[in-house]
């Protein structure tokens, strides 16, 4: 909602008193806060991270091994000052680091 959000903040001059904070690090939200818009913050997760901690609980399941206890995926607050490490333009994919991908190859023999 933050691409409505924002123009009104914008059109009721309320820009610099009213700021905006998201979650799921949106592309199009992320350039508006690389921009300079009224986004301050957007946190995000990373979704091919998420997605190997599902799969790697699924594989420990299907293989009657015991399930990991503390399965999770990280989030990053993505600001102004930090914004640029999720490209340009922004992705889903990036500005998370690919110790997830390296990890689950070495665990999983992939």
């Amino acid at each position: 909602m933050v691409q409505y959000v924002a123009p009104a903040i914008i059109s009721a001059g309320a820009t610099g008193r009213i700021h905006v904070g998201s979650f799921n690090a949106t592309p199009s939200v992320v350039e508006m806060m690389q921009s300079g818009s009224t986004v301050t913050f957007d946190v995000g997760e990373d979704f091919p991270w998420l997605s190997r901690a599902i799969l790697d609980q699924d594989f420990r399941v299907l293989l009657h091994t015991t399930p990991s206890v503390s399965e999770y995926a990280p989030v990053r607050v993505f600001t102004k000052q930090n914004a640029s490490d999720a490209g340009t333009p922004p992705s889903f994919e990036t500005g998370y680091g690919n110790a997830a991908n390296i990890n689950f190859a070495l665990l999983w023999k992939k």
